[in-house]
Parts: C-alpha cells; structure tokens; sequence
C-alpha cells in the first residue's frame, strides 16, 4: 500500500484545484465541473472563487459566463444547498441529487408538474411562482414554495423543472431548465451518483465513502456499496496511518512535498471545504488543514463561530489556515485587511500582496491592503 503524507495530499488537492495553476479562460465551465461544482450560498464567494481558478479572469467573465453564455448554471446541488454547475453537466449533477434524495421522475406530485408548467417560458420571482402554482395547485402549495427552504423548489430543480434565472433587482427569478440551456437531459441516478464519486475522488482524493456521504448527503451504506461497485476504478492508500482511496489511473503520476504557496480564498471555498468538511476528528484536521493552535482564532471570528474555516474568508500558507482577511469593495478600490496568525515576514507579505492584487484585479478596482488583526 502506497505511504502519503498530508503535505503530498495536500500539495495534489491544491494542483486539481486549479490554485497552483490556473485553466485556461476558455475552460471555465470545464474546471467548474472538476471542482465537483462550486458552492453559492454567497454568490459573490463562487463568483471570486471561480476567477481565482482561471486565467486572466474577472468579476464580468464569470457573470457572463453565468447569465449571458450560461456555460455555467445556479441551482440547487450537493447537500441541497445552491452551487455553481457547468451547464453540460447539469444532468448528471441533477441525477446524482435525485438518487440522494430518492426523487423518482415518473411518479412526481402534482405541485414539481405545476412548476415546470407555470415557468414554460417565463422569468419569475419566488413569489410570483408560488402565487401563480397556487391557484392551480391550492393554498397550501404557495405557503410550501415561499419559504426558502422549500423542499419542493429542490425537487423541481434535480427533476429539471427549474433553475435560478437572472435576478430582478434584489429579488432571485427561476426559469424552467430546459429552456434556459441546451444541454439538459435525461439521465440514469445511479449511473449519475458513481460517476459523481469517482469525479470527487479524482480531484479530492484521497478519501473515504464516509468522506463523500458527508460532502455530497448520501447515505454511508449507500456510498460504501458504490464505492466496492467500482472498486477495480480505485486503489487503497494510507495518509500517515489512515486508509482512503484514490483514482487507479493516478498511481502512476509522482505525488510531490508541498511547494511554497499563500492564497488568499473566499468563504465556502472548495479547497477548504472538501479538505475540512470531509474530516470528522480533530486530529485529522490538525494535520490536513487547520492547525490546532489556530482553531481558537478561527472560532472567535465572524461566521467562524458557527462554520469554521469554511464560512470565513481565509489565507491559506503551504496549503493550510494560516489566517483571514477581511474585504470592503467601494466603488474605485478594493480595501483588504489580512490577520496572519504568526509572524509575517517581508517576503510572506509580498506574497499576500500579489494574492490580494489578484483580487483586486477580479473586480477591476484599485488596491488598498493592510495587515493586522481583524476586528
């Protein structure tokens, strides 16, 4: 069995995360589908954490790329929670939800037909939807679809019934799927979740089936079968005693020591979240990503206090947490405020500065950058 240390794994996570080395502009949607999609819960988050990924990149390529050329699609994805999709993937991605979640698309209600029939060729708010499914569905269809959480706006959208459209001032719109892209399909759920897995294991690798039910929401039994179905695809490897799997077809390709890097990454970023999320013990976490003797920090600050790492906005040293920042965007600058846990040389903030420079770069604003603890 192949031996691996943290710094390799993460040194290999950092390079399938197109940090090391951004795409080329025109493969935007493709490392959209690498990543296994891009969380947007803050869709200023995904949008940074795309550019980031892809050369020459700013705010206006990754919006057009979204709402005029719609290469990349909003909707509901792993988790029932909102991300970023390639647009020729959508189907698969939509399957794979579907199997999580049991949806069967023969046998759909009435209140997911009356959506995808009230949005045929429309642009409407959440509200409208819900007013308009409503009166064909009855009362209690409009309270269903006007919460936020409604089960039923996550069911429309794995069956194609709906994705989020260009939004009408401060209000989000859905369209009906298949009108809004050309490459939505039908597709086989299970053939769509295995093909899910080993696309995350490919670019997140080494993991666990444990790992992946925690990301994607499936059932543990669920992944572990999937994962022993297509067990000839994966090879067995132990990270500094713990087991895990990579793709086979990897095995062959040298597993480098961490190289000298700072990033500086968005909330929900996912590099971060697919090293964090997917740990379940602290001392995983302490040798993978976020040292012990920063988790208190972490845990003192904003949205850290409910999230962790993964909900702050976070520098990122050798692959690991190593600090945060904080972001003001005005109307001709970019203010950047970045806490580095330990001493910052000279040469280490000359790397943060080109990191924020990148930023600035994305919104197409001057810098203004600082250093020191966030408040």
């Amino acid at each position: 069995m192949l031996s691996l240390t943290w710094d390799q794994v993460r040194e290999r996570r950092l390079m399938r995360n197109f940090l090391t080395k951004p795409a080329a502009r025109r493969n935007l949607s493709n490392t959209v589908g690498e990543l296994c999609c891009v969380q947007a819960q803050v869709l200023s988050a995904a949008e940074l954490g795309i550019g980031f990924r892809v050369s020459a990149a700013d705010q206006d390529t990754v919006r057009d790329a979204l709402w005029k050329r719609r290469s990349i699609v909003k909707t509901y994805g792993p988790r029932e929670t909102l991300h970023i999709v390639p647009s020729k993937e959508l189907s698969l991605w939509m399957a794979a939800c579907r199997y999580t979640r049991g949806i069967n698309c023969s046998k759909l209600d009435d209140l997911t037909i009356a959506i995808g029939e009230v949005l045929d060729g429309r642009n409407l708010t959440r509200i409208e939807l819900a007013a308009e499914v409503g009166t064909r569905v009855g009362s209690w269809a409009k309270d269903a679809l006007s919460s936020n959480w409604g089960g039923p706006i996550r069911t429309a959208a794995y069956t194609g019934r709906l994705c989020f459209g260009l939004s009408r001032g401060q209000n989000i719109t859905f369209v009906r799927t298949d009108q809004w892209i050309d490459d939505w399909y039908e597709m086989d759920e299970e053939e769509a979740i295995a093909s899910v897995i080993l696309r995350y294991v490919g670019t997140y690798g080494p993991v666990t089936p444990e790992h992946f039910s925690g990301w994607f929401g499936l059932k543990r039994e669920e992944s572990k079968r999937i994962f022993a179905l297509h067990s000839s695809s994966l090879e067995e490897v132990s990270v500094e005693g713990e087991q895990a799997w990579v793709l086979a077809s990897e095995m062959k390709k040298p597993w480098k020591q961490i190289l000298e890097s700072v990033f500086l990454v968005p909330r929900y970023d996912c590099y971060v979240l697919n090293s964090l999320k997917q740990r379940r013990s602290k001392r995983n976490d302490n040798k993978n990503l976020l040292p012990d003797k920063f988790r208190r920090r972490i845990l003192s600050y904003g949205m850290g206090r409910l999230e962790g790492a993964v909900g702050l906005k976070v520098l990122l040293i050798n692959g690991r947490v190593s600090g945060m920042r904080d972001m003001d965007i005005r109307a001709k600058h970019v203010s950047i405020r970045v806490e580095v846990f330990e001493r910052a040389s000279a040469k280490l903030k000359e790397k943060i500065a080109q990191q924020a420079t990148r930023i600035a770069r994305f919104y197409q604003r001057e810098l203004k950058l600082s250093f020191g603890k966030l408040g």
